[in-house]
């Protein structure tokens, strides 16, 4: 079941981009993220395998978010929560894809591909700092409806502002 941009391919995830997750999220990807990097490959896989999962039971839907042209790995997208009444979107993208505007246009593909589930609105938490990643709920409409303070596994504190979309 991938889902198709205009530029994007977001193919349900698998441990076959372990390699991919375990280079691309550290560093300036995690800095505004609850999860922190893996340690080595092995715990990437696991997390993916996790992922799949949360796919399988009905929980989640994770995406390998891909070019189109050449398939070149850019991130990791989701719609998570999915058995709440406003399921949470999720998104990381590798620095390289920083700027392109590839955050919005995942998020657009999610968003319809939500509404195809009957999915009526949709949470967006973004920390309050990361200025690009908070831009995308507004481009949609999404309208501030909450903050949070989050304390991570491995000590950082993230200041969160959650979003809500409308998608009907």
């Amino acid at each position: 079941m991938p889902l198709e941009t205009a530029r994007l391919l977001l193919t349900p995830v698998s441990a076959k981009y372990a390699d991919e997750v375990y280079t691309h999220f550290r560093g300036e990807v995690v800095a505004y993220m609850q999860a922190g990097a893996a340690h080595n490959p092995e715990e990437s896989r696991a997390v993916l395998r996790g992922m799949e999962k949360g796919r399988e039971n009905g929980e989640e839907l994770v995406f390998a978010v891909l070019l189109k042209c050449g398939r070149e790995f850019l991130g990791l997208a989701g719609l998570h929560e999915l058995k709440s009444e406003v399921p949470e979107l999720g998104l990381w993208l590798k620095v390289p894809a920083h700027g392109q505007h590839y955050g919005r246009e995942t998020i657009g593909g999610l968003m319809e591909y939500a509404r195809s589930l009957g999915i009526a609105r949709l949470r967006y938490p973004v920390d309050r700092r990361n200025i690009a990643s908070r831009k995308i709920p507004l481009f949609y409409g999404g309208r501030a409806a909450g903050s949070r303070t989050i304390r991570t596994a491995d000590g950082r504190t993230l200041e969160e502002e959650i979003y809500e979309i409308e998608l009907r």
